[in-house]
C-alpha cells in the first residue's frame, strides 16, 4: 500500500506596500593626495643673482619678490634704445615724447614744399609769358625743369618720411622689449604657496628657464584616484 503524503505546511508571507528608496553604492578605491598647484620658478633672462629673498620653508604670496638678478646691464639696454629713438624722432623734427601718430609733416618736407611752390609760381608765370615771346623757350624750359625737380624732392622727402617712421616703430619696440628684460630680471610669486626647494644662491650666474625656486600650492588638496570600470 501507498503511504499518504504528508500535508505542506502553509509558508507565512508578509505582505507590504511597494515604496521608492534610494539604495546607497559604494566602492573602496586607493588613491593618493596631491598639492592644488607646483610650479618651478625660472629666469626669463641671463643673469648674475643678486639676492634670494625666499628660502626653503618660507610661506610666500602672489607677486611677491622672490629673487632678483643684477640689473645694470640691463638699465644700460634700455637706456640705449631709448636713446636710439629720440635719435630717430630728432631726424623728424618731433619731440622724445611724441605719441604713435605719424607726423604728415617735417621741417624738410615744409622746406621743399616751400621751394616747389616758388618753383610753380615761377614756371606758371613763364607758360603764360611764353605764348607772347616775353620768356624765351630756353627760360621756360629751364623754368620747368627745376619745378620738376622740385615736385621730386617734394616727393622725396614725404617717402624718407614714411621710412623714418617705421624706423621709430622699430625702435619704440626695441624699447618695449628692452623694459620687459629689465622687469624679467625680478622673479615673482605667480599664487600663494610655500617654497619647497631652493636652486640657485646669491652670486650665482643663472642662465635663461635655470630653475631658481620651487613653490607648491598646498591648498585645497587634489586627490587623484583610480575607479573600476564597474563602478
Amino acid at each position: 500500500a501507498v503511504e499518504a503524503a504528508r500535508p505542506v505546511a502553509p509558508i507565512p508571507v508578509a505582505v507590504g506596500t511597494a515604496e521608492a528608496r534610494r539604495v546607497d553604492r559604494s566602492a573602496a578605491v586607493t588613491g593618493s593626495l596631491a598639492p592644488d598647484e607646483t610650479v618651478t620658478v625660472s629666469s626669463e633672462v641671463a643673469g648674475r643673482v643678486a639676492a634670494i629673498h625666499a628660502d626653503f620653508g618660507q610661506s610666500v604670496s602672489k607677486g611677491q619678490v622672490l629673487a632678483q638678478l643684477d640689473r645694470r646691464e640691463f638699465e644700460i639696454q634700455l637706456e640705449r634704445s631709448r636713446a636710439s629713438l629720440h635719435q630717430a624722432l630728432a631726424r623728424l623734427g618731433l619731440p622724445p615724447d611724441h605719441g604713435a601718430e605719424p607726423p604728415q609733416s617735417t621741417p624738410a618736407i615744409r622746406q621743399a614744399e616751400a621751394q616747389l611752390e616758388d618753383a610753380r609760381f615761377k614756371y606758371e608765370n613763364a607758360a603764360r609769358l611764353v605764348k607772347t615771346g616775353d620768356v624765351s623757350q630756353e627760360r621756360f624750359t629751364e623754368l620747368e625743369k627745376v619745378y620738376r625737380a622740385r615736385q621730386a624732392v617734394v616727393d622725396a622727402a614725404r617717402d624718407e618720411l614714411r621710412t623714418n617712421w617705421m624706423s621709430v616703430e622699430a625702435l619704440r619696440a626695441e624699447v618695449k622689449l628692452a623694459e620687459k628684460r629689465l622687469a624679467d630680471t625680478t622673479l615673482r610669486a605667480p599664487f600663494d604657496a610655500s617654497v619647497t626647494q631652493r636652486h640657485v644662491s646669491p652670486g650665482q650666474y643663472v642662465d635663461r628657464n635655470m630653475p631658481v625656486l620651487t613653490l607648491v600650492k598646498a591648498w585645497p588638496l587634489r586627490l587623484r584616484l583610480e575607479v573600476p570600470e564597474q563602478d
